[in-house]
């Protein structure tokens, strides 16, 4: 090792190398590791550069995956002669496109080079032949990480149990009950203003994060004397990865959402993100004016009511409003704080740790809303009566699996203006699956189905509510992004197809 120039942990992470047949990979991580950083991070271009360096760490968030990936595709194109077919990327705009330092570059294929030729004069090359060990795609991520860990011992970073220990509970609890490893927040909003004017803008300036999310306003603040509440923003749980021609995408292994790692990033890179505000009565008069709900006024309405007593009208209490029932559709019935167990059928299986599920011993509901819906001797179902609007709870279609098209409770996730008309992502409440449907095959309720009566079903809550199963994890071994495979995703699909299930 003292032959070598280079540090003793990465002497010994190339020495594993040669063991675990995986040397040429460990010379030019240990070469990297030895030189100045090889990306480059313009100031202008900070975000950028951080997801070009997530892309090259193809899903293991580690500095010598980055610098192994990039020195192979760049070895290659010089040994392919891409650099000098290419008019538009030749090797310096291959660089500046994936903010390589070209002359680091350089330097580790001479560091590579001399390392090489000091390893074969003490006896220590690449073997060669039947004896070699191959290792495949998805197994080499893996040993290159044991070899790593056995390199650098005992130097881990071990997050410690009152050191900085993430508390779930308390994360759930900032963010508003919403999901912790999807969701951040944004402060200093002020409450004279409502809040879903701002929406769109609030989702601009956070596009860089993910091409869609859902933003929600602290309805809480007006119960305390604040002049500010908070914003929550919640990213999709699976958004479609960005890849290049190297088939690598930028990722994160664990739960948490690679949005949330990108806004955590606009944060720590003090990043302002401006909203411009109108004069508070301009605001609420623009709001009126479009149709939004102002979530301020309706929640100072609510604690105005519940000061003031209200007197019950002849019948009894006052009915509840259609705002309300809808508000109440929307959200599932989760089970109680004392439930242990709850016997659930699942519904739409995402992937072995993320599906939504409905009630087994309540089937009751969910036949009174199909029959309701789908009833050929009552008119339940009518046409718009204008655009439909996100958020907004309608009928949808769906194709069963006997070609049998019936209606479904849907809320409205997403537009699209098409030249054939326009499509619309809804998502079905009570199943728990998503799918892109044309505007005009949308429907409204009948006012029966807000009646108390026989087809009053609009009062009851949605029956899909989203589950995620603890202490389970897809196996590196099958996929080294931590991602589930295929296979795994269709052999829970049979497993939980048609049959019930208790939920601890």
């Amino acid at each position: 090792m003292a032959r070598l120039p280079l540090d003793i942990r990465i002497s010994r992470m190339i020495v594993l190398g040669y063991i675990f047949s995986c040397l040429e990979e460990c010379i030019i991580m240990g070469a990297a590791m030895s030189l100045k950083n090889m990306f480059s991070c313009p100031f202008l271009q900070r975000m950028n550069a951080y997801i070009s360096k997530l892309t090259w760490a193809d899903g293991s968030c580690s500095d010598m995956f980055c610098f192994l990936n990039a020195y192979k595709v760049y070895e290659e194109a010089h040994r392919t002669g891409r650099f000098k077919r290419s008019v538009n990327l030749g090797e310096r705009n291959w660089a500046n496109c994936f903010f390589i330092q070209l002359n680091t570059m350089k330097d580790l294929k001479s560091l590579v080079d001399e390392l090489k030729t000091r390893l074969k004069n003490l006896g220590i090359e690449e073997i060669l032949g039947h004896d070699r060990v191959h290792w495949a795609e998805e197994e080499l991520p893996l040993v290159l990480k044991v070899v790593i860990a056995g390199a650098y011992y005992p130097n881990y970073f071990v997050r410690g149990a009152s050191g900085g220990q993430i508390d779930e509970q308390e994360a759930v609890k900032q963010v508003m009950g919403r999901d912790p490893y999807s969701t951040v927040y944004l402060s200093n909003f002020p409450m004279n203003q409502p809040g879903e004017l701002y929406a769109q803008s609030i989702k601009r300036v956070l596009n860089v994060c993910a091409p869609k999310m859902q933003v929600f306003f602290d309805g809480s603040s007006p119960l305390v004397p604040l002049s500010y509440s908070k914003v929550y923003v919640q990213f999709p749980r699976v958004i479609k990865e960005d890849s290049d021609d190297r088939n690598m995408f930028a990722a994160i292994p664990g739960k948490v959402s690679l949005s949330v790692y990108k806004a955590v990033k606009l944060r720590q890179m003090n990043t302002r993100l401006t909203i411009h505000l109108l004069t508070p009565s301009e605001a609420e008069r623009r709001a009126k004016m479009m149709g939004l709900v102002d979530k301020r006024e309706r929640m100072l309405s609510l604690v105005a009511t519940a000061k003031t007593p209200r007197l019950p009208t002849k019948g009894g209490a006052d009915p509840p409003s259609k705002e309300e029932l809808i508000k109440r559709a929307l959200k599932p019935m989760l089970p109680g704080i004392g439930d242990s167990f709850i016997a659930i059928t699942i519904s739409n299986p995402i992937d072995p740790g993320h599906f939504w599920a409905q009630y087994s011993d309540d089937r009751g509901s969910l036949q009174r809303i199909m029959h309701c819906l789908n009833a050929q001797n009552v008119r339940s179902l009518v046409p718009l009566s204008g655009r439909p609007r996100v958020g907004q709870l309608l009928a949808a279609p769906y194709t069963d699996s006997d070609h049998t098209i019936l209606y479904y409770r849907a809320r409205v996730d997403s537009i699209t203006l098409t030249p054939s008309g326009n499509s619309v992502e809804v998502f079905f409440i009570d199943y728990g699956n998503t799918e892109h449907v044309k505007e005009s095959s949308l429907r409204d309720f009948d006012q029966s189905l807000f009646d108390d009566g026989e087809f009053g079903i609009m009062g009851i809550p949605a029956q899909a509510m989203e589950c995620v199963l603890c202490e389970i994890r897809p196996s590196l071994m099958a996929n080294p992004r931590g991602h589930w495979t295929q296979r795994a995703i269709n052999e829970f699909e049979k497993m939980v197809s048609n049959k019930s299930f208790y939920g601890k």
